[in-house]
């Protein structure tokens, strides 16, 4: 299966600040993919993450009102309560930035990964970094917090996701 990536660099800048200097298909895109496999797949399951990609790939939109509600959150009721969630979109451009963040200045090069540095700049504290890893990591966790409440009451509409039968 050919690999389709859910988010793309717009997606993350609606959440997270993110240079418009930054190379996407080198220093976003492989970091995105990531995300998609080893913190989305782990939470959604291989049976609806791929119910997801092929959904993904043959319309882009998520025409389908589940799975657009599911991908883009909604506002929803249960019983006499109405909810609200963000998405498996927020979800993932916030563990996608958490893993884009440490890379951004990394490149691998014949002689080896280098830093990129230059006379007007210098790296940040690694203490600074790693506080915003942590806190974009802390809101994928909430935002996925929500869409696993959302999946639990809504389990019906996603026969695919492995919480349905539990």
């Amino acid at each position: 299966m050919e690999q389709v990536l859910l988010i793309n660099i717009e997606d993350i800048r609606a959440f997270k600040p993110l240079s418009f200097n930054v190379d996407s298909a080198t220093k976003v895109e492989p970091f995105i993919l990531e995300a998609q496999i080893f913190d989305l797949k782990a939470f959604l399951g291989d049976e609806l993450y791929i119910d997801l990609l092929e959904k993904k790939s043959s319309n882009p939109q998520f025409e389908t009102e589940a799975y657009k509600n599911l991908f883009n959150g909604c506002t929803y009721t249960h019983g006499e309560r109405t909810y609200i969630h963000q998405g498996l979109k927020a979800v993932l451009c916030y563990y996608a930035y958490a893993r884009i963040l440490p890379n951004l200045n990394v490149t691998s090069t014949a002689f080896g990964l280098v830093e990129k540095l230059n006379n007007d700049s210098k790296s940040v504290d690694s203490r600074i970094l790693e506080r915003q890893v942590n806190q974009a990591l802390s809101s994928a966790q909430y935002h996925q917090g929500d869409v696993y409440d959302f999946l639990c009451r809504k389990k019906s509409d996603y026969p695919k996701w492995y919480g349905s039968s539990k």
